[in-house]
């Protein structure tokens, strides 16, 4: 029971890291292209971290859970037009994506995956010696980086305009 409920919270992370780190990506990356990518890099690394289980079964339930799980966080960034927002935080007044700011952000989803794949292999060839300690470290770590980005995300979201003016 106590390692499903695990599992769940891991799920949960992993859904909150990803898809918020899109769009955080994103955010960042019109103010400092090297902080986006120090950021992705950083997050990969914690999400290879919350994967690491002790058997493939683990390691599978935290994975597929995190899938529908994540519907629910990109329906929030979604309905809030958190990009859109954010591209007008940093250039006030820009309007709506281009069809080149469309590319430009499939590219960095596109990237970001890529190294978030590579987590996801890297977690499921490597096992801590010691799992107990891993344990706790993995749950301080991924909780805590969970609720840094949340904090972020909202943070962020007092600073970004109300209004997008057409562009």
């Amino acid at each position: 029971m106590r390692e499903t409920i695990r599992s769940i919270a891991g799920a949960l992370c992993l859904a909150v890291m990803y898809v918020s780190s899109i769009f955080l990506i994103a955010a960042i990356s019109y103010k400092s292209e090297p902080g986006a990518v120090i950021y992705a890099l950083f997050i990969s690394v914690i999400y290879f971290l919350t994967l690491i289980s002790p058997d493939r079964k683990t390691w599978l339930l935290k994975y597929l859970l995190s899938i529908p799980l994540s519907l629910g966080v990109i329906n929030y960034f979604w309905m809030t037009e958190y990009s859109v927002r954010a591209l007008n935080w940093a250039y006030p007044g820009y309007g709506r994506f281009s069809a080149g700011g469309n590319l430009s952000g499939l590219m960095q989803v596109i990237l970001f995956s890529g190294i978030c794949l590579i987590a996801i292999i890297a977690s499921l060839f490597i096992k801590p010696k010691k799992e107990k300690s891993f344990d706790k470290l993995q749950n301080i770590v991924c909780l805590a980086a969970t609720a840094a980005i949340v904090i972020s995300v909202l943070l962020l979201e007092t600073q970004f305009p109300d209004k997008i003016l057409a562009g």
